[in-house]
């Protein structure tokens, strides 16, 4: 087992999430976990919301979840209300807790997460 570097660009698994008539669009880089890096407690990667795009509201039963405002502003969306976020915010999502991001800003809106253990049923 050795420490790795990655470039989001060449390294992750990339995709694209939601649809722009539901306005969720967005993308996802999948950096780590088990198959990418050997990584047995963590799941984490990127995702870049266009403007106006939100996620949908979801949660992770398992897993505790961990983000990084990287660029962009925002809401942090929860069922108990909507927080604003900006670059450098960090979150804390506790297991279980539903949550969602929109994008607000006039340029994309990318997060860092990370989630730890990895979530049993992991859609990617």
């Amino acid at each position: 087992m050795k420490g790795v570097v990655m470039d989001p660009a060449k390294d992750g698994k990339r995709f694209m999430r939601g649809n722009e008539e539901e306005k969720s669009l967005r993308e996802i880089a999948w950096l780590i976990d088990k198959e990418l890096v050997g990584s047995d407690q963590f799941v984490g990667g990127l995702s870049t919301f266009p403007p106006g795009m939100t996620a949908r509201l979801h949660a992770h039963p398992d897993a505790e979840e961990i983000n990084v405002i990287l660029e962009g502003e925002g809401d942090f969306i929860t069922p108990d209300g909507d927080q604003p976020v900006k670059k450098g915010d960090f979150q804390f999502i506790p297991k279980g807790v539903e949550h969602s991001h929109r994008n607000t800003g006039k340029g994309p809106l990318t997060i860092v997460w990370v989630y730890s253990p990895p979530p049993k049923s992991v859609q990617k």
